[in-house]
């Protein structure tokens, strides 16, 4: 799979704005450069530029706004970088989970499900398109091995660079609480440490050119009608809700699905798993951005739950058979 896929991606170069992202983000950080406060070349005509960018982001041919995503990906895209194509990270990812979902699995039927990881109809288009959400469906997978073997160090690890792998993760957090019986303090400290470490170095080089990018630059992303969701699928055939709330309704929708799931959940790692994709698929119903990439992250979160949600043994025919009274006469 590894070669035949290394195959395709080297005959077929990826023409979308984050393959661009990624490249010369890593290329900056290689150099030395700040990836936050430098420009991209925008590589679509006129029509599809209005279609993707808000106003004002491309002038005179640049995007103007520094690299779009928080720096647990841009990290995962260096190496990849040196080893010549920055979608190598995501493959590898990708086999990353795999493995891991055959740890997870407690039966025949969980280790066969563990190849959906690479063998999934949306796989190759992922890869293809430079998507960078193999590695957070990897971290998740790693998170939920972790608590499964009780590794604490590596569960810190996990959970901090998981948080902190992009932005709208952030409206899980709420969802730690079904972990808390396995997070010492120990472990929180070093899982904020970790995501401090990786993030912020990155914003205090160039705090304002940092928030630019990874804030400011979501918020003013302009609204998609070709995304998959049910608000733009509204807004599309009934022009209902109003511009105003497109921010509001998947913070509040995904918030109160943390929330709500924090406190009903079963408190195991499966359940975890589960919660983050059910929060974060109804923030993306929500939303005015909607793609692939987005709910290849929900149904990862949904893979890794189902294939290591346990399961009873199945009785043999002895165990079957009732037992003999042993009330005495």
């Amino acid at each position: 799979h590894t070669a035949m896929t290394v195959a395709f991606l080297r005959s077929s170069p990826a023409f979308i704005d984050v393959a661009v992202f990624l490249r010369d983000g890593a290329v900056a950080v290689l150099h030395g450069h700040n990836p936050y406060a430098m420009t991209f070349p925008n590589i679509y005509p006129p029509k599809a530029t209005q279609q993707f960018y808000g106003p004002g982001v491309v002038i005179n041919g640049r995007v103007t706004f520094g690299f779009p995503y928080l720096p647990v990906v841009l990290l995962v895209a260096v190496p990849a970088q040196l080893l010549g194509d920055v979608r190598y990270g995501q493959l590898i990812a990708m086999l990353v989970t795999a493995l891991v979902l055959r740890r997870l699995a407690s039966d025949r039927v969980g280790r066969a499900a563990a190849v959906l990881s690479v063998a999934a109809p949306m796989a190759i288009p992922m890869l293809s398109g430079a998507w960078t959400e193999p590695t957070l469906v990897a971290l998740l997978a790693c998170l939920v091995l972790t608590l499964e073997r009780r590794r604490y160090a590596f569960v810190a690890v996990f959970l901090g660079l998981f948080i902190v792998s992009k932005q709208y993760v952030v409206i899980t957090i709420p969802l730690i609480w079904l972990i808390r019986r396995w997070l010492t303090r120990r472990t929180i400290l070093i899982g904020l440490g970790l995501a401090a470490a990786v993030t912020l170095p990155f914003f205090v080089v160039d705090p304002p050119a940092f928030w630019k990018a990874i804030v400011q630059y979501q918020l003013i992303q302009p609204f998609r009608s070709d995304s998959v969701s049910l608000l733009v699928s509204s807004v599309n055939t009934f022009g209902w809700p109003p511009p105003w709330t497109y921010g509001v309704l998947p913070l509040a929708g995904g918030g109160l699905t943390a929330v709500a799931l924090a406190l009903r959940a079963p408190r195991t790692p499966p359940a975890f798993a589960a919660a983050v994709g059910l929060t974060l698929l109804v923030t993306i119903l929500l939303s005015k951005e909607a793609f692939m990439n987005y709910y290849y992250l929900v149904s990862g979160a949904f893979l890794i739950a189902a294939v290591a949600w346990p399961t009873q043994k199945p009785l043999t025919p002895h165990e079957q058979q009732p037992r003999p009274s042993t009330i005495s006469p």
